[in-house]
Parts: C-alpha cells; structure tokens; sequence
C-alpha cells in the first residue's frame, strides 16, 4: 500500500494481471458538541480533584491540631496533679516542735464560680498553688507560688500558662511572706482554651475540666479532666 495525499492505493490480482486503484481517505473530526461534552467532563473533574485537595487538606489540619492538643493535654493534667501533691504552706520548725503558717494567702486560692471564661484582655488566675520547705533554724525557707491563669488570644480563644516566683522567708516572716509581683518563669501548657470548669468536692479535692476548641471549626473540640488531692487547704478568693 503506498500512501498519496489523501489517498491510499490498493493493488490487487485480477486474471494474473495486477489491477492498480485509488481510493480517496475519509477524515473525520471532532464536532463542536463533542468538544464542549469533553470540555465539561475535563472541568468537572479538575473540579473534583481540587476539591478532593482541599478537604483532604482540611482533615489533615484537623487532625495536626487534634494530636498537638491532645500532647499538650497530657503534659498539662501531669503539671496540675504535681502541683496539687506538693502543695504546701510556710513552715517553721524548731525544737519545741513545727509551726505551721496561718496566713489564707498559703492556702490554695481557686476563683468564686464554677464556670472560668476566656477573659476579654489579659489574664485570669484560676489557681494558686503554693509549695513551701521549711525554715530550720538559721536556714531560710522558701515557698513558691505556681500561678495556673489563661491569657487571651488573638483567635477569641485563650492560652492556659502557669507561673512560678518564689520567695524565701524565716523564722519572722514565715507567716506574712507575700507572693512578689515579678513576671516570674511561665510556660504554656495548653492552648485554644474555651472554657474551664472547677469543682471543690471537699476542701482538698479539686476536679477540673477544660474544654480546648479547634479555632477554624468551632464544633470540633477536645474535653480534659482532671481530678486532684491537694495536701493543704483549697479556698475560694475573696
């Protein structure tokens, strides 16, 4: 077969003679509707695979924050629980025997309410937790002071910190040692904060439960609680 143009030849044997003809090639394309049919099915699953990318991307972020949350939340139940268990107040001991500070503001400290908001500005304390060793003679004490507060966020949401200062006292001032008023040493322990709950069950028991809410979908959030033994005191502010 030789090819010509548009046409092909076609040989064949009639009566041992070689008979040659030519045929003319039909070409054919595509019609307007077939191309607007391809086109449509050709965005449609552009469309697909774009929207397949952005909720898989979707549930990846969800799933990033939920695992960094739930990290977070592990760390932060076992800063509560160990600041409930080495609780304590002021100290002095002698050799007539130990004397124990009288002072409310060495006792756990806890907000009125049961219900802690995010705060509009700056921060709110939720607990105050002192832990104190005691003044031995000519040895000074020292009693520090782990403030647990959230801090507002730009997201609506809030940050859960905890500062420590620390003082040193003696036999003086063992029982009117005050918290300083320095910045201290703080550390996140858990952030998109909703909303804390706190219930006093007795006065050394503490339950606290903390929402933590995921900021670009609101419904999609994670619950911690908490239930602590203190070894002193818990009491509301005043």
């Amino acid at each position: 077969m030789f090819a010509r143009q548009n046409a092909f030849c076609i040989i064949n044997a009639v009566g041992g003679r070689a008979v040659i003809s030519w045929r003319r090639l039909r070409l054919s394309g595509f019609t307007l509707m077939e191309v607007v049919v391809a086109s449509g099915i050709f965005v449609a699953l552009v469309g697909f695979v774009v929207m397949l990318q952005t909720g898989g991307g979707r549930a990846v972020n969800q799933m990033t924050w939920h695992s960094a949350i739930n990290n977070q939340g592990h760390l932060m139940e076992k800063y509560f629980i160990r600041a409930f268990e080495k609780s304590s107040s002021p100290s002095l001991v002698t050799t007539k025997g130990v004397t124990v500070s009288t002072n409310p503001d060495h006792l756990i400290i806890a907000p009125s309410g049961k219900i802690v908001s995010t705060p509009v500005t700056g921060e709110k304390i939720i607990l105050s937790i002192p832990q104190a060793t005691a003044s031995m003679e000519k040895n000074p004490g020292k009693i520090v002071w782990q403030d647990f507060f959230l801090e507002t966020s730009d997201n609506g949401l809030a940050k859960l910190k905890m500062r420590e200062v620390s003082a040193n006292y003696n036999e003086i001032t063992f029982n009117s040692v005050s918290k300083p008023k320095n910045k201290g040493t703080v550390v996140t322990l858990l952030e998109d904060v909703e909303k804390i709950e706190l219930q006093l069950p007795t006065t050394q028991t503490v339950e606290i439960s903390i929402k933590a809410t995921y900021p670009k979908n609101r419904n999609l959030s994670q619950l911690f609680s908490i239930k602590a033994f203190s070894q002193i005191q818990v009491v509301i502010a005043s």
